[in-house]
């Protein structure tokens, strides 16, 4: 049978060969994850410090072609939110975060199912998202993806719609996730090095909300008004956006 880390490196490999993504492209989105940990004090992997390409790359094989430093750390953990009326969050002690939009989609229950490997619900949840938030990719300024794998974010990012298909590992190269690149992505670290505790979204929406309050701390990005979160369960099969 078949594990998580193998469904992934299935579509990670079929990634590949539709599009030319390389393993160096999906390295960069575990760099930028890691440098994210070294400025957040409550994740897993930052007092380890920032890794590179080629750590990545050097670091053994789990799934052809994932690495180890490709694939989401194995850890517990809970988090909260809490939801109600924008009249009634404004009697609260903290600014609102005001959730703009929300979109769901689920395309298959079974990879063999699966009507592709390199596209999934997240089309129909982000354009559902967008388009009841009534804004643009491009007005987004931090992203939260799930990372269960490093092949997640650039799938996601283009299923989302802020690269088109086929794009995503050029999107990603040069630092573009990292803060102070194009789009910053998983600023806590994600679930490849911050924590996978509380998955397929909960620390990633307290992550947008605080960087949206600007309580980010050291990985906080100046002046956000707006966030795109993205949840991944199973292995593709349920997907949700929201703004």
């Amino acid at each position: 049978g078949t594990t998580a880390a193998s469904n992934y490196a299935l579509a990670a490999r079929r990634h590949m060969h539709e599009y030319g993504t390389t393993s160096e492209q999906l390295a960069e989105i575990a760099v930028a994850t890691r440098k994210h940990a070294t400025l957040n004090p409550a994740s897993v992997m930052g007092s380890r410090g920032p890794i590179t390409v080629e750590d990545v790359l050097s670091s053994r094989m789990i799934a052809d072609p994932l690495h180890l430093f490709d694939c989401c750390l194995v850890n517990n953990g809970g988090g909260a939110i809490v939801m109600t009326s924008l009249e009634r969050a404004r009697s609260l002690r903290k600014p609102p975060v005001v959730m703009l939009g929300w979109g769901e989609g689920f395309t298959f229950h079974d990879n063999m199912s699966a009507p592709s490997l390199t596209s999934f619900g997240g089309v129909k949840a982000a354009d559902t998202a967008f388009g009841q938030a009534g804004v643009r990719r491009e007005d987004i300024q931090v992203v939260g993806i799930s990372d269960h794998f490093s092949i997640d974010v650039l799938i996601e990012l283009e299923d989302a719609g802020f690269c088109k298909k086929g794009e995503g590992g050029a999107f990603v190269e040069g630092g573009a996730l990292q803060i102070g690149g194009r789009l910053p992505t998983n600023t806590d670290g994600g679930f490849l090095s911050s924590s996978h505790g509380a998955s397929c979204g909960l620390y990633t929406i307290i992550e947008l909300v605080r960087q949206l309050r600007g309580e980010a701390g050291d990985h906080q990005i100046p002046d956000v008004q707006l966030a795109y979160a993205h949840g991944t369960g199973g292995i593709f099969q349920g997907q949700y956006s929201a703004i």
